[in-house]
């Protein structure tokens, strides 16, 4: 790795930052407790930057910045510690956003996440939809998933793309991880082959496009138990947005299937702490109630915010719930509850 990234990654840990970016006619920045901080190095160049990053990318990834505009990666500093990178080309150049990978995989109480949420990964079959935009958690949370389905003695397959959790001691079951582009040719081809493997739970790291979408319906009418992935604020939105990438003339097939199988959605996010440091989460539950399937099956997904709020004793939980608790515990400021439900309403969900 070039000594001058290997300097700047190293500094993330100096500076307690969560992420570090990089982009042409800038400093260094840090992010630290949601706030950006300029590093002591001179604005980059753009042939700075595009050493940099390009000298980090295999062949293979480089083609994908080409033809795509981004490629997400991992890489090591020179201490082995492991970072997810995310690359990609804008008005100036190529920017990059880099952050750390914990070296062990953490618990899911560990995470805060409640007690329903945690059940889901012992679950025989079905699926949970795991929502949240970008920095929201959503890896480590699926990994928490993966680590306590193999500590139950379970075969589980993850497509991810890249890998960045390393799950290296399964406990008596057996996680198998393949990564897009390396192992296999898509999130769809990767979760087909799974039933081949005969896994017993699948994690999908990204729901992006419909052949995804079948691929994980099948696997769950196989008898598999499914975690997937999809970017969006909310679970009632990311319901929408995983139904939505089924052609039209499909669409009640893939609402009469998904009704069969779901689990649960979770939608979750980081915010900072009101005092002190690190961020806490905040989470939304909609569990899979003979109610909410019925929504589900009929298309009435405007109906799911009414059933959530109404399902609070069978744990489900509004993000606007959530975020009262945390505001009631003064463990967030207002301004903070604020701006998420913001982007909440940008998405049109109902807080």
């Amino acid at each position: 790795m070039v000594a001058e990234l290997d300097s700047l990654l190293s500094g993330m840990f100096r500076m307690g930052a969560s992420s570090l970016m990089l982009k042409v006619g800038s400093p260094p920045l840090y992010r630290v407790q949601g706030s950006l901080v300029p590093s002591e190095e001179e604005p980059f160049r753009e042939k700075d930057v595009k050493f940099l990053l390009e000298d980090l990318a295999s062949p293979q990834e480089r083609d994908k910045l080409l033809r795509e505009g981004q490629v997400d990666l991992v890489v090591e500093d020179s201490g082995g510690r492991r970072f997810g990178a995310h690359i990609f080309r804008h008005s100036q150049g190529l920017g990059g956003v880099f952050h750390p990978i914990p070296d062990e995989v953490p618990g899911l109480e560990e995470l805060g996440l409640p007690a329903c949420v945690v059940s889901l990964a012992h679950r025989p079959s079905g699926i949970t939809l795991l929502a949240g935009p970008t920095g929201s958690g959503k890896t480590t949370t699926l990994a928490a998933l993966v680590a306590e389905a193999a500590r139950a003695g379970r075969h589980v397959v993850c497509v991810e793309d890249p890998i960045e959790y390393l799950h290296t001691e399964n406990g008596p079951g057996l996680v198998h991880q393949r990564e897009v582009g390396i192992h296999v040719e898509s999130m769809a081809a990767g979760a087909r082959e799974a039933l081949l493997l005969g896994a017993d739970v699948l994690l999908v790291g990204d729901v992006q496009d419909r052949e995804t979408v079948q691929a994980v319906l099948e696997a769950a009418n196989a008898g598999i138990l499914v975690f997937a992935a999809v970017s969006s604020a909310r679970t009632v939105s990311a319901l929408e947005k995983f139904l939505g990438l089924v052609p039209e003339d499909q669409a009640e097939l893939a609402r009469t299937i998904l009704s069969w199988h779901l689990n649960g959605v979770v939608a979750q996010a980081l915010l900072r702490r009101r005092f002190g440091t690190g961020l806490v989460l905040a989470v939304e539950v909609l569990l899979a109630s003979p109610s909410v399937k019925d929504a589900l099956r009929r298309g009435n997904l405007q109906d799911l915010p009414a059933l959530m709020r109404r399902g609070k004793g069978l744990g489900m939980c509004s993000m606007e719930a959530s975020l009262e608790k945390l505001l009631a515990r003064k463990v967030i400021t207002r301004d903070e509850a604020w701006m998420l439900t913001r982007e909440g309403e940008k998405e049109g969900a109902p807080l």
